[in-house]
């Protein structure tokens, strides 16, 4: 989705002296930039890990449709002096 925007830039590693307004990362707890950033955590996309099934969890698909997910988390960060009034908050929120 963001391939066509002008002001993206993809990095394997921000400079620490870097202050992006905002920043996407693969399941990151912090982020040791120059500022403060706040992070929410989104699951990005799901798969069931079938190798991991047993008899019961077959009979649990079976009747209630349920299983063993493995997720794709992505950690949206945002400069926290973005948002007016707001602390250092450098904690990701998870769902």
């Amino acid at each position: 989705m963001l391939r066509d925007w002008n002001n993206v830039s993809y990095v394997d590693q921000v400079p620490s002296d870097g202050k992006p307004s905002l920043v996407i990362t693969q399941d990151q707890k912090s982020l040791s930039l120059g500022a403060s950033y706040t992070g929410q955590a989104f699951a990005l996309g799901e798969l069931v890990d079938w190798s991991k099934t047993q008899p019961s969890t077959w009979l649990n698909w079976y009747m209630f449709r349920t299983a063993i997910n493995d997720q794709d988390i992505v950690v949206l960060w945002v400069r926290s002096d973005l948002f007016p009034g707001a602390g250092p908050d450098t904690t990701p929120h998870y769902p």
